[in-house]
């Protein structure tokens, strides 16, 4: 399997945690996703790494970012494709 693809900072959608996953990433029908994003102690707040099939990611919000077509997906509705503490 490919790398995971690196989010590094998560969309606050409405006070909910999102990520912005561009439809051309979904090309192999599942994406693994792994989110940088660290508290002001230095530890990773979503420190899983997570996956979303094609099929599930295209069912949500779409958002035009100046031709590019995103699918903002709440961070809870990923799936945990393994736990890790980092």
């Amino acid at each position: 399997m490919s790398k995971p693809y690196l989010i590094k900072v998560p969309i606050w959608n409405g006070g909910k945690a999102c990520v912005g996953i561009a439809e051309f990433r979904l090309a192999k029908g599942k994406l693994e996703i792994e989110i940088g994003y660290e508290n002001k102690v230095g530890k990773r707040t979503y420190p899983h790494l997570y996956s979303i099939t094609k099929e599930k990611a295209l069912t949500y919000t779409k958002q035009d970012m100046r031709g590019l077509i995103l699918r903002i997906i709440p961070i809870s509705d990923l799936f945990i494709e393994k736990e890790r503490n980092l």
